[in-house]
């Protein structure tokens, strides 16, 4: 991938920082067998409206044995995956925006909350109830609200939201399980990803002295930002 020209010396004394990058990825290869990526997780991912897009982010997630557990306004007899009910580890009907339906489907244990109703009003009312029953819960939801996005991004952290015309089910999957992931998009047809790491004096890559030594073939970094003084670039 192309190189932004950033470069200078690196020097970890201690004090965390966080790298931005951006990386191509196949979504083939990121719900392949051969991917280690991401290891199954004694914790539930909870998906929260079970439309097609719902369904399909459940079968993607069970690709990696993950434990879900999802919430639906009513049953069906009839799904769009006839397999959907034998995917789930739980299933529980109820309005998503509920503290207690919430709690019923064990948001407390679950790493990670998809949601993914058709309202993206929904959606968001469910996000802040999720975060005050578990403040550390990633929050992966449909909407297109690009400045309200942003807001609660800011105010909730661990958040990312995408617009479902853009991006594929297998993407907010995706997002679920990378915690690191912040952001997807499209580059002609190639799905890329916006990653941030925190980068402590333990972290691997503390071994470069200078930025641009960690572009290569399948990672270019776009920023780094500073929190002390101690780190030069």
């Amino acid at each position: 991938m192309k190189s932004f020209g950033i470069s200078g010396k690196l020097l970890f004394s201690g004090a965390p920082s966080s790298l931005f990058s951006i990386e191509p990825m196949s979504l083939s290869q990121s719900f392949g067998s051969d991917d280690h990526s991401v290891q199954p997780s004694s914790d539930f991912i909870l998906v929260c409206g079970l439309g097609s897009l719902g369904q399909q982010c459940v079968r993607y997630l069970k690709e990696f044995d993950a434990r879900v557990i999802a919430i639906e306004e009513a049953s069906s007899r009839t799904w769009e995956l006839p397999e959907l009910p034998t995917l789930l580890d739980e299933f529980v009907i109820g309005d998503c925006r509920q503290l207690e339906v919430l709690e019923r489907a064990k948001i407390a244990q679950c790493r990670a909350i998809l949601l993914v109703t058709s309202s993206e009003t929904v959606n968001i009312q469910a996000a802040l109830a999720a975060r005050s029953l578990n403040p550390a819960i990633r929050l992966v939801i449909r909407s297109d609200q690009q400045n309200l996005n942003q807001l609660l991004g800011q105010q909730l952290g661990n958040f990312v939201a995408f617009e479902a015309t853009q991006l594929p089910a297998p993407a907010f999957a995706l997002a679920a399980l990378h915690q690191e992931t912040i952001g997807l998009f499209r580059l002609g047809n190639q799905l890329v990803r916006v990653v941030q790491q925190q980068i402590e004096p333990e972290h691997p890559w503390c071994d470069r002295r200078k930025i641009y030594e960690l572009n290569n073939s399948t990672r270019t970094v776009l920023a780094h930002n500073q929190v002390s003084p101690r780190f030069y670039q």
